[in-house]
């Protein structure tokens, strides 16, 4: 597994380090990710969800649209301050996701959307999802590969490993992820491929006119071998 440390900066150092981030601009993708990502989760209204680094809340307030009940925990005060104003979001919980602080088997979904790899010990991360799983709960987990198209052509252009800014970034193969998935005991049930998300909403496709690299990308999405996509999306299950 491939490590970018910036500095080492200790837990408190991170946290500061998150505020400083939704300080100035929030960690945030099109709502076109976060309906596909919504998808994958197949959650039906009245279950109770759970969205791991939650960010600004923009998971959430897809999953509140559709009747679910939904909880957002994040380690950055100041992130989830942003969810409350701008989403209206008032289930949300300052914590880290080595230490959820909720009952075993509270959750019907848990979600951990391109943060896993930004833990302190992601494999703990792993386990605390099963523990607050309910039997048969599902998981969703996105997380990035190493050897991506993407990464591998920024090396050969620049002779530098991608660095998006944040304390403490990993990348990973395919079997790396699954060992570690698995071996915090959730199942998986399938490995989808994430290059870029179909656009859903008209100002979304006009941003990928505005930018065409990202539409070539989602268009040529699926010609991309499984092990070269940019991103892994596991899709899981607490036995």
């Amino acid at each position: 597994m491939l490590e970018v440390r910036p500095s080492d900066p200790d837990r408190a150092g991170i946290v500061r380090g998150y505020d400083a981030i939704f300080a100035r601009a929030p960690l945030e993708q099109t709502i076109s990710f976060y309906l596909e990502m919504f998808d994958h989760l197949e959650v039906r209204p009245g279950e109770r969800f759970l969205d791991v680094a939650c960010g600004s809340g923009r998971l959430l307030a897809v999953a509140e649209r559709r009747g679910v009940a939904a909880v957002g925990l994040d380690i950055s005060r100041t992130a989830l301050g942003l969810g409350r104003r701008s989403f209206g979001l008032k289930r949300l919980v300052v914590g880290a996701g080595e230490a959820l602080p909720f009952k075993d088997e509270s959750f019907n979904a848990v979600a951990v959307i391109g943060s896993l790899e930004h833990f302190s010990d992601p494999a703990s991360g792993v386990r605390e999802l099963r523990r607050v799983l309910k039997p048969g709960g599902r998981a969703v987990i996105l997380v990035p590969n190493t050897f991506s198209l993407t990464h591998v052509l920024y090396v050969w252009r620049t002779g530098e490993v991608f660095d998006d800014g944040q304390p403490l970034q990993r990348y990973a193969t395919r079997k790396q992820w699954r060992r570690l998935i698995e071996d915090g005991g959730l199942v998986i049930r399938s490995i989808r491929r994430y290059e870029r998300e179909r656009p859903r909403r008209f100002r979304d496709l006009l941003g990928y006119l505005r930018r065409p690299g990202r539409l070539i990308r989602w268009l040529l999405g699926g010609l991309i071998p499984l092990d070269a996509v940019n991103c892994f999306v596991f899709v899981c299950a607490r036995p």
